[in-house]
């Protein structure tokens, strides 16, 4: 949400405020960004050790205030400082989640590179796809708390429910029934 910041006067506004991590108090190391209508930066701080933070010398306008932090979601809302004030604004970010694993053959244990996994939301959406790594491994990261269903499509589907909550992470490995061997090639036979 960006909206056009008036870019004349003095600049004497500011923005203030707290960082919080879901449920956890301030959030400290967290990277709070202003920018402007252009989406260009005005102005960046790390959060102190209780979330605070300040952005000084704006001017008087509308702007996009950003937070992030490692291991939450990024929040962005729009703020409006009037001339000379000091607006106070605060942010909560929510821990993000991470489902990864590995997927290999049952027969054995051969990775899986050649299918692709699909994760969909509790209504069904899909929220992400990927194809596993050669050595079989997947992640799909930065991933709100919720259920999920984990499926792979391949020459033998399959799938799973799994339940995240709020920033853990969740490892889960997949054994599918998949033939790993090369197809035999029968000899053509040989014409009179």
């Amino acid at each position: 949400m960006t909206v056009g910041g008036s870019g004349i006067g003095d600049p004497t506004a500011a923005v203030t405020g707290t960082v919080t991590g879901s449920g956890d108090g301030g959030l400290a190391g967290a990277t709070v960004t202003i920018t402007d209508f252009r989406g260009e930066v005005l102005d960046a701080a790390t959060t102190g050790p209780a979330g605070d933070y300040r952005l000084p010398r704006l001017e008087a306008g509308t702007y996009t205030l950003t937070a992030s932090a490692p291991g939450h979601r990024p929040a962005a809302v729009a703020v409006t400082c009037g001339a000379g004030e000091n607006t106070h604004h605060d942010l909560e970010l929510f821990a993000s989640g991470r489902i990864r694993g590995t997927v290999r053959a049952r027969t054995d244990g051969t990775p899986l590179t050649e299918l692709r996994l699909v994760l969909l939301d509790e209504r069904g959406t899909s929220v992400a796809v990927t194809s596993p790594e050669v050595d079989g491994s997947y992640a799909f990261d930065g991933l709100p708390e919720g259920d999920y269903t984990l499926a792979a499509r391949g020459p033998e589907p399959d799938s799973v429910r799994l339940r995240l909550t709020g920033g853990e992470g969740i490892d889960h490995d997949m054994e599918l029934e998949y033939d790993t061997e090369p197809e035999s090639v029968l000899p053509t036979p040989a014409t009179p």
